[in-house]
């Protein structure tokens, strides 16, 4: 080893040279604390990933789910309020929905429902449950020309009781 070391100087000088810069560190404790950095940035990098990851899935899943709610509108009972059956209200998911065409009736179990505002569901024991929103207008407002809503705030709805 000694001889080795006579023969290459310059090695002996960059062994110094490590010496000299991590004996500071190790007594210091900068090791301990840039493991510890380096760990806390591991962890985070591993969270962001994960992050992004369920970011794509309810990307997905939100993809999916407006394509349900386009489907349903197709043929689906548009909520209108209680107490004026001409005009459309929004739908509530987990509440009971009224037949606009009999007073105090709530719509059965299996009829498929949807309002204004994009979102639809399907009556399930007795409430609305399984929601699915779009956000393709034109598909709403294709459906809320079919109950006769021309658009305007005077326009009104034509309501007709589901079969039941």
């Amino acid at each position: 080893m000694q001889t080795w070391l006579k023969q290459n100087p310059i090695a002996l000088i960059g062994i110094g040279i490590l010496v000299i810069g991590f004996v500071p560190k190790l007594v210091s404790g900068e090791f301990q604390r840039d493991a510890t950095v380096s760990q806390q940035l591991t962890e985070q990098r591993k969270a962001d990933e994960m992050n992004a990851q369920r970011l794509a899935i309810a990307q997905e899943s939100r993809k999916d789910l407006q394509k349900i709610a386009n489907e349903r509108y197709s043929g689906c009972t548009l909520v209108v309020r209680a107490d004026n059956h001409t005009k459309a209200t929004g739908l509530t998911i987990g509440k009971p929905v009224l037949d606009g065409s009999r007073p105090g009736v709530h719509l059965a179990d299996g009829i498929t429902v949807c309002d204004q505002n994009g979102m639809t569901a399907i009556i399930t024991d007795g409430v609305a449950a399984e929601p699915a929103v779009t956000t393709d207008r034109a598909v709403v407002e294709s459906a809320l020309r079919r109950f006769g809503y021309d658009g305007t705030l005077a326009g009104k709805l034509h309501y007709s009781a589901p079969q039941q």
